[in-house]
């Protein structure tokens, strides 16, 4: 088998001549689509410089902290201490999951993201995604992480009302979110700002999915999101079957959660 343009070939069998198979004829290849796995990983203590360094010092810095700096030399945006300070330990240890946890995005077992969701009230929480650089960008894998997260989320009963706020300059990742089912948000702005605290950019974009305007408090959950995806597959049946093994056991905010695609 061989690999050419992401697809994997295999050879066809060759056509025979009354002696017997020429050599000069070329064998047929029959494209066979390569299967990609992304999981979320719960993340720990030991992956919070590598989160941190990929969102302050990475070629993808200028486009989560636009204005900035480029990220990739001289004095960091964002210091180590002021992230730690924002993504303390219980996103790490899941300790106190309804406070906020963070996962490590892995495709076909290697590291290229992080996503996260912050404190959870009245069944509504901010999330918040980043890739491990430009390599992994445009792809669609933060698209399915989200989707991932929302549904370990919904499944969990833990959350079904989900806010993210991009800066209006990252274009890329506002239609990766939408894709993911948000939408401009139907909140005030000064709501958003008052239930999940201050904005980080200058020109955020507030989106939102399965929220409704809420009164006296944190904005009300609408109906759970419903998350359109191709057929499941056998493949996929057999790991829906761990995933609820996994969310049975992860209560605490450490289970994880996959989806494979062509």
């Amino acid at each position: 088998m061989r690999h050419a343009g992401g697809l994997a070939w295999t050879h066809g069998p060759s056509r025979r001549t009354p002696d017997g198979p020429t050599d000069r004829t070329m064998p047929a290849l029959t494209p066979v689509p390569r299967r990609t796995v992304l999981r979320l990983r719960p993340a720990t203590l030991d992956d919070r410089r590598a989160i941190y360094e990929a969102l302050a010092r990475s070629d993808v810095t200028p486009h989560l902290l636009p204005g900035t700096g480029s990220g990739t030399g001289g004095e960091p945006p964002l210091s180590f201490e002021a992230f730690a300070a924002d993504y303390t330990a219980p996103f790490f240890d899941g300790s106190a999951p309804a406070l906020g946890r963070s996962y490590v995005v892995e495709c076909d077992g290697l590291p290229v993201g992080h996503v996260s969701h912050s404190e959870i009230r009245r069944g509504a929480t901010e999330l918040d995604i980043w890739m491990f650089g430009e390599r992994w960008c445009g792809r669609g894998h933060g698209t399915v992480a989200l989707r991932l997260l929302l549904d370990v989320l919904a499944a969990e009963g833990r959350a079904t009302g989900f806010v993210i706020r991009p800066s209006a300059r990252n274009a890329r990742a506002v239609r990766s979110y939408e894709k993911a089912g948000f939408r401009r948000t139907p909140l005030a702005q000064d709501d958003v700002v008052r239930w999940f605290g201050p904005d980080d950019v200058a020109d955020p974009v507030h989106l939102s999915t399965g929220l409704v305007p809420g009164d006296g408090g944190p904005p009300a959950p609408a109906p759970p999101h419903v998350v359109t995806r191709r057929p499941a597959t056998p493949a996929d049946r057999a790991a829906s079957s761990d995933s609820r093994t996994n969310s049975a056991q992860g209560r605490s905010g450490n289970a994880s959660s996959s989806s494979t695609w062509t």
